[in-house]
């Protein structure tokens, strides 16, 4: 079987940093081109930064077959599969030039993937148009013991959700909604206050999602002027029967239950909680499977991944203009799934 030919443009930690910088001990996998080698049945074949040293460190670590500061080139180039790693104001023009070019089958494409649902739609049509399959690297979306907690939640009497997040809500706070909308679907409307702005210029917003017949607070750590202490990704919910906790980055989920309190007639969630393990270490393995079953052509192209981001990227938005405006917004329809004429 042919080895599927991958570029990766932009070659700083999610490309393959993180995995070069992994704790001692450490077997997850947190990379592009650790997830291409992961999953196997990709060859590496090109690498593209404008920074030399930073594509000089992938390079030594990573081997790809070509190396190249000319990021145009690579997006010429003849590729089955293209990550796109770059800093996130460049995501937009880079997956735009990529699908009007037409060489490429496929784009996995870093978060945050586009700014404003106008944009989000316009890749979307192109996308379409060409059959290119577009996956936004929300890899949670992959862990099955996350997917498995979505299916457990649907029968459940939800009373609260309570999430934190830090570096900005346009960055790690869309990984944050993504993950209430991989559990919740999206919410009807948002309301926001902002805090200021973190040292890139990102918003730092207190966001409340309302979902019919519960709301989600998701708090940024940041300050303005100062960033978090630390990375935090909790995510916690509240139903009639027991507490459940998402966090360690997502790795580790805490399941307290309901039960009797030391004095009579008190229920309270105990403090002794059932762990499990997610497979958050191994989820962007899992998403580069999901890019080669359609590349091998065992799955058909899918426009899922985009409407997902739509709906993302809606709340996104809306959080941002809540803030602004200091009014709740009501979530836009999802435009209806796109079909072959």
């Amino acid at each position: 079987m042919a080895e599927l030919r991958v570029g990766i443009l932009g070659t700083g930690q999610i490309a393959g940093g993180y995995d070069l910088d992994r704790a001692p001990g450490e077997r997850g996998v947190f990379t592009h081109a650790g997830a291409y080698r992961a999953q196997g049945g990709f060859r590496l074949a090109w690498a593209a930064d404008p920074d030399a040293a930073s594509l000089a460190r992938f390079a030594a670590a990573w081997h790809p077959e070509q190396t190249t500061q000319d990021v145009d080139r690579l997006l010429l180039e003849p590729l089955d599969v293209l990550s796109i790693c770059s800093p996130n104001a460049c995501h937009v023009e880079q997956v735009l030039r990529a699908l009007e070019a037409g060489q490429v089958r496929a784009l996995w494409v870093e978060k945050p993937f586009a700014p404003t649902l106008g944009e989000a739609e316009t890749i979307r049509q192109l996308a379409f148009l060409h059959q290119v399959q577009l996956l936004i690297n929300f890899q949670r979306r992959f862990d099955p013991v996350l997917l498995a907690l979505r299916e457990r939640l649907r029968g459940e009497d939800i009373r609260l959700v309570r999430g934190l997040y830090h570096k900005g809500w346009s960055h790690m706070g869309t990984t944050l909604v993504d993950l209430a909308h991989l559990l919740f679907g999206p919410p009807e409307r948002v309301e926001a206050r902002s805090h200021g702005a973190t040292g890139s210029g990102d918003l730092i917003l207190d966001v409340q999602m309302h979902w019919a017949g519960f709301t989600g607070h998701l708090l940024a750590l940041d300050s303005p002027g100062a960033p978090s202490p630390c990375h935090v990704f909790d995510l916690e919910i509240f139903t009639a029967r027991e507490r459940i906790l998402i966090t360690d980055n997502s790795r580790r989920i805490l399941v307290h239950p309901i039960g009797d309190y030391a004095y009579g007639g008190v229920k309270v969630y105990l403090p002794e909680a059932e762990a499990q393990q997610t497979d958050f270490d191994q989820s962007m393995v899992h998403s580069a499977g999901f890019m080669e079953g359609f590349l091998r052509g065992d799955q058909a192209w899918s426009e899922r991944p985009l409407l997902d981001n739509l709906e993302v990227c809606a709340t996104v938005q809306a959080g941002l203009e809540a803030a602004r405006q200091n009014v709740p917004i009501f979530l836009p329809p999802v435009p209806p799934d796109l079909e072959m004429s």
